[in-house]
């Protein structure tokens, strides 16, 4: 089609089968699995071309998915056992297109413009679900299974086939104001629909899109779109020896959906809900060569997540990082290098009440790497991560029961970071 104009096509397709259980590796007093199943393919086009002293492109893409998941679980009662199927998704259906287009070009002497918009469309829909018991009478005995079995009769006289349409806008402007330094402002606006999970989980679930908190999820087929309105600003100052790059963000998003409070009579203790939100941050990136063979590079970050307008005055918002930062020293010849690497994480004492997420202390924790090339293309690489085999938390770690009580009296028995690691890889590119 000529040098000046390209087209880009991915297409991607994939099927997956995955079965969970509880019981393998541990002992537990109600064995369970979960079997659960993917399907899901898509395309993407996008032609660009020359136009207006820069490069337009004009592109679709769009994916469909579907999912199923299914679980069984063995409880004892009075000595005897009984075996349930939970049909947890059915025929889940989550579709996608969308259509964009962005232009980047130089408007003036140092001065580059990005502007893009993209229209998209989803559509949802799920089939209905249910559970089954091998022993009825002791089913219909125990309140757990009554709860789940009205909550699926509930669940299915919804209407469950859910739309969205999202436009979203992006304006930024690169500005070189000297030689050696670019200043950077930008302006979006973004949305994200609630996923399959956060509308179609119709009973108490763990399965919350990766928090691992313990906590049981309900979700809610009321949900809006996300709608988040960005701000961003940064500098770019570098020289031969030297970079420093500091940013800072506020984005203000409106029915951010989180889990809350989900009231009574429901076998959850959250339910996925919307509300308005805001986020502003800064992160810090500097380094300096001190020599041919030597150099060292940090890098700090910091980002506060509130409710606005929440109840009580509990407006910190939930899984938040800490204060954090990395400040590495890299010595390095031509065929290898060695470094050494802190990591440091302050205290995040700014957590949400309503879900008794509870305080994490700071750490600091030492790491040790290594490269060698011995011929080109194959590269081997070793280390050790946590040398001194600290026992920390990471704020953003998963729990491991809700129920118990930490040493503070808040719920929960956070998972420790990984101790001492050591690994060797072996890589190599032609």
């Amino acid at each position: 089609m000529g040098n000046d104009i390209s087209l880009k096509t991915d297409v991607f397709y994939q099927k997956m089968r995955h079965l969970m259980s509880n019981n393998v590796l541990r002992s537990t007093m109600m064995p369970m699995t979960n079997r659960t199943k993917v399907e899901a393919g898509g395309l993407s086009m996008a032609l660009a071309m020359p136009f207006n002293n820069g490069e337009l492109t004009v592109g679709v893409d769009g994916d469909q998915a579907n999912h199923d998941a299914n679980s069984t679980m063995k409880m004892m009662m009075g000595g005897m056992s009984m075996n349930t199927a939970t049909n947890f998704f059915n025929r889940v259906e989550r579709d996608r297109y969308s259509i964009f287009t962005e232009w980047t070009g130089s408007v003036s002497e140092g001065v580059l413009v990005e502007l893009g918009a993209r229209y998209t469309h989803i559509w949802s829909d799920a089939g209905n679900v249910g559970l089954s018991s091998d022993n009825m009478m002791m089913a219909n005995s125990n309140d757990m299974y009554q709860m789940q079995e009205t909550n699926a009769d509930n669940f299915n006289a919804l209407e469950r086939i859910k739309t969205y349409s999202m436009v979203d806008l992006v304006a930024e402007i690169q500005y070189q104001a000297a030689s050696d330094l670019t200043v950077n402002v930008g302006v979006a606006r973004k949305n994200r629909a609630p996923t399959y999970q956060e509308l179609y989980i119709w009973h108490g679930s763990k399965a919350n899109a990766g928090f691992a908190d313990g906590k049981t999820y309900m979700g809610n087929l009321g949900l809006d779109v996300e709608t988040a309105y960005q701000a961003d600003f940064s500098l770019d100052w570098h020289s031969v020896d030297a970079y420093v790059t500091p940013s800072a963000f506020y984005h203000y998003v409106e029915n951010y959906i989180m889990g809350q409070a989900s009231g009574s009579g429901m076998s959850a203790d959250l339910k996925w809900d919307n509300t308005d939100a805001q986020f502003f941050g800064a992160e810090l990136e500097a380094g300096y060569r001190f020599s041919d063979n030597l150099r060292t590079d940090a890098s700090v970050n910091y980002v506060r997540g509130m409710r606005v307008n929440a109840l009580n005055g509990d407006d910190d918002l939930y899984r938040i990082a800490p204060l954090n930062g990395r400040l590495q020293l890299t010595y390095e010849e031509s065929s290898w290098s060695t470094s050494m690497e802190g990591v440091f994480v302050a205290d995040q004492g700014d957590v949400a009440g309503y879900n008794e997420e509870h305080s994490t202390k700071g750490y600091m924790q030492l790491n040790l790497r290594a490269q060698y090339e011995p011929c080109k293309g194959l590269v081997i690489a070793t280390g050790m991560e946590n040398v001194l085999d600290e026992q920390r938390y990471n704020h953003l770690g998963g729990y491991q029961d809700h129920i118990v009580t930490n040493e503070d009296g808040t719920p929960g028995v956070r998972n420790f970071l990984p101790g001492r690691n050591m690994y060797a890889t072996m890589g190599y590119s032609w």
